[in-house]
């Protein structure tokens, strides 16, 4: 199994052809996108429409949810892989054994 994390789904939504053909060389049936991957993406979406809200964005407001729409067809178009309870058993043991670790690594 080969997951893509948030920088490299980005690369590839975007249409980054470098970062296309690298995972065009990669088994089709093995790529897969974590949910907190997901998560990720869609929580800076509804940031961008939040900031449109308040008159602090940077984009329109139809742009944003525009935004949001397409993020969020687009990231399910690979398999989810979800958040099992094994995934959170070693989270927790690495922050035990105090390795550095992102909430969404």
């Amino acid at each position: 199994m080969i997951t893509f994390d948030t920088d490299v789904l980005t690369e590839l939504l975007r249409g980054n052809s470098e970062y296309i053909k690298r995972a065009s060389d990669l088994i089709l049936e093995k790529q897969m996108v974590p949910i907190v991957v997901v998560e990720e993406l869609v929580r800076g979406r509804l940031n961008t429409v939040r900031r449109g809200e308040s008159g602090r964005g940077d984009v329109s407001i139809p742009r944003a949810y525009e935004q949001l729409q397409r993020t969020s067809i687009d990231a399910l178009e690979f398999p989810v892989l979800a958040f099992s309870d094994d995934a959170q058993g070693m989270f927790d043991q690495w922050r035990s054994e105090r390795i550095r670790v992102g909430t969404h690594d």
